[in-house]
């Protein structure tokens, strides 16, 4: 037993002192490869096994590896957040330093925040959103604001009507203000641009209007685009909304009810050094949701005599009233003058009949189509984006229309060592017509919702030879001859861009 004991003691005691004789010490220094920099807290482990350790404050890490270099844990595997994992075999090797280079995916971690810095999301102080250009783009929207609609916590989209053109609100976390605007600034690559013209009015004094955004207005005028509508969102990299105090503290009072910050696209390099073109392009169908509720049983007309009850009475020129007889058939005067009748060659009566889609007749089908254009690429020392974008839209009423032209170009180029120079340039020509709202008699639906059901709106004269409107009751627009008459024309050229310098010089 003695010896047996004797004998497993030298086995075990040999085994050791042969394991030990096979690992050595491998030691080194981790560093950034943009700054050369040494990495405190990289991670250095050895494939295939659980054993490791981390560098120091200096970089430097020490780490016992077995001497074979087909063992398991004959490779180090060196890696740190933000940057791209390194496997290295050891070899004969006794030092091995390595540079770790950035990991570009999580560039878009990164949030652009005043005067085009760039800071990591996580290590922001304050509340911000961001909304990259595969989510602006899954439906496109003439308006940019209104692709933001429903996908950022505390931010509210209201639009003004359904019309061609017409502007759209943005609050967030709702109401800042009594007297100033509640909209957001809005920043195109760190410039601050104009988002106004959202008001409503007539003639010149509304045509250049700045002020806030009007949701809607019941009285006059038009409404007109707030001009974040000039914006290809093709072209947008990312849309970030910061809320709160922190938006006025980058960029002042403008931005006391936040602010919405857009980055462009650039060119990008690629393995290849190839360059890129993209073509897309989109086709959306447009009708109105739904209509009132109309009866059809009872036609224009009153059931007042003198104030008092009476029989119902037909009226060949009642405004909007439905008060008149049952619609049954019968014959009644006709609305129109003599002179209209001989003009048009009508008869002196009609048969009283419903018409329950006269409102209807007043729409269309609208549609949206989109055309997008771009070239990128990018060497060792240069990059651009080129694009052209084209929008035309058809609204739902007739003679409601826009169409939208833009040109960007962002380019860069290293001139130096120490220089690099940088363009972003963005033209637009936008150009819409459109019909008046509320209340007033060149709204084409001031009037067109109460049509009276026997009034046949489609198949009626609405204007004479010479350009004369005929009124369908003699005292109320026709609401084709106004749609087709009182139009508001907007025409904009517009040039948002900026010229940039940036020093490569460790100094800055």
């Amino acid at each position: 037993m003695k010896h047996v004991l004797w004998m497993l003691t030298g086995c075990w005691l040999g085994l050791s002192q042969l394991t030990h004789a096979q690992d050595r010490a491998v030691t080194g220094t981790v560093s950034g490869a943009e700054d050369g920099r040494p990495i405190a807290g990289a991670n250095v482990a050895l494939k295939g096994t659980t054993t490791g350790t981390t560098t120091d404050a200096a970089g430097f890490y020490r780490l016992g590896v077995p001497a074979g270099v087909t063992t398991p844990g004959s490779t180090l595997i060196f890696s740190f957040v933000g940057t791209l994992s390194q496997e290295i075999a050891v070899g004969n090797r006794t030092v091995i330093d390595v540079q770790l280079k950035p990991d570009t995916r999580q560039l878009k971690e990164v949030v652009v925040t005043a005067l085009g810095f760039q800071k990591a999301a996580k290590g922001l102080g304050f509340s911000q959103n961001s909304l990259k250009n595969e989510e602006l783009t899954v439906a496109r929207n003439t308006n940019v604001v209104n692709s933001l609609s429903g996908k950022i916590p505390g931010v509210r989209v209201a639009g003004s009507n359904g019309m061609t053109g017409s502007s759209s609100s943005i609050f967030i976390r709702g109401f800042t203000t009594f007297t100033q605007s509640t909209q957001p600034l809005f920043v195109v690559d760190g410039v601050p641009i104009d988002n106004g013209g959202g008001q409503a009015g007539t003639g010149d004094a509304f045509k250049y209007a700045t002020g806030p955004l009007s949701v809607s207005n019941s009285q006059t005028g038009v409404s007109n685009s707030n001009r974040a509508v000039d914006i290809n969102q093709d072209d947008i990299e990312t849309i970030t909304v910061l809320k709160g105090p922190a938006a006025a503290a980058l960029y002042g009072l403008r931005a006391a009810s936040g602010a919405i910050l857009i980055t462009t696209k650039k060119g990008k390099d690629n393995a290849n050094k190839k360059n890129t073109v993209n073509y897309t392009t989109s086709y959306n169908v447009v009708d109105v949701n739904r209509y009132p509720d109309y009866q059809n049983e009872y036609a224009r007309g009153t059931s007042l005599v003198g104030g008092v009850p009476a029989r119902p009475v037909y009226q060949p020129n009642a405004d909007q009233s439905n008060w008149g007889p049952l619609i049954r058939g019968q014959n009644v005067a006709s609305a129109y003058t003599p002179a209209d009748r001989a003009l048009f060659n009508l008869p002196d009566s009609v048969r009283l009949t419903a018409h329950p889609n006269n409102v209807r007749d007043l729409f269309r089908q609208g549609s949206n189509m989109q055309h997008n254009l771009s070239f990128s690429g990018a060497t060792e020392k240069t990059s651009y984006y080129f694009s052209y974008g084209l929008v035309r839209e058809k609204g739902f009423i007739e003679s409601n229309q826009l169409d939208r032209h833009t040109l960007a170009v962002n380019a860069s180029s290293q001139l130096t060592s120490r220089l690099t120079l940088g363009t972003n340039a963005q033209f637009i020509y936008n150009t819409s017509q459109r019909s008046p709202i509320g209340n007033q008699l060149s709204n084409p639906l001031f009037r067109g919702w109460f049509l009276p059901r026997d009034y046949d709106l489609k198949n009626e004269p609405n204007q004479r030879p010479d350009g004369s409107q005929v009124y369908f009751n003699n005292n109320t627009d026709n609401p084709y001859w106004t749609l087709r008459n009182n139009l508001y024309n907007d025409d904009r050229d517009r040039f948002i861009g900026n010229v940039t310098r940036r020093s490569n010089s460790p100094t800055g």
